[in-house]
């Protein structure tokens, strides 16, 4: 049970500094809002990837740091929906450290599992999309990793992340619709295979 007036959300892959500690104690004692994003230093293995992070693999900050009942969760597997109360304060300095993989092949692993996840969540809503608009996410979800969130500020880094995240909601799409369900799972609703 939560006895605290502030939560600090952190992944069991995420690591506080010393300094981000220092800075979380200020900011507890003496913010008037509800909740503060807090930046994040992804790690692939020893190397620092800052730029490019987003659109459902990886992100750069979140509000990570809330009162309690300021914020609530989605019951997605994968990137739940996340709804906030509350004034925003503003956001920490120091980021939070998180070792995201270790090297490019469990990055690609870590999309599967994340594929196959999302994939059961489109079966249970009963509507996974259409091909044609899962296929134009591919070139609009990578630009916004690439370019929008400049990734290409990490050269072949970058390019890989924006990779990932652009072939997320088609691999999960096709999944949906391509497996065999879970036994004792409802069918998705369909529609036609095509293009558009």
């Amino acid at each position: 049970m939560l006895r605290g007036d502030w939560v600090l959300e952190i992944d069991a892959d995420e690591r506080v500094s010393p300094e981000l500690a220092s800075e979380i104690r200020r900011v507890v004692a003496t913010s008037p809002a509800a909740w503060h994003r807090i930046p994040i230093d992804n790690y692939v293995g020893t190397q620092l990837v800052r730029w490019g992070w987003g659109a459902s693999f990886g992100r750069s900050a979140h509000a990570a740091l809330f009162r309690k009942g300021a914020k609530r969760w989605g019951d997605q597997r994968i990137h739940p929906t996340v709804w906030l109360s509350g004034p925003q304060g503003a956001t920490l300095a120091a980021p939070i450290l998180h070792h995201v993989d270790r090297d490019i092949s469990e990055m690609l692993r870590r999309l599967d599992r994340y594929t196959s996840a999302r994939a059961e969540d489109l079966r249970e809503s009963g509507d996974i999309g259409s091909y044609g608009h899962n296929l134009r996410r591919i070139v609009s979800r990578f630009c916004k990793c690439y370019i929008g969130r400049k990734g290409y500020r990490e050269g072949p880094w970058g390019f890989l992340i924006a990779l990932c995240a652009a072939l997320y909601p088609i691999l999960s799409y096709l999944k949906a619709r391509l497996e065999p369900r879970s036994e004792g799972q409802p069918a998705a609703k369909l529609r036609p295979l095509k293009t558009e």
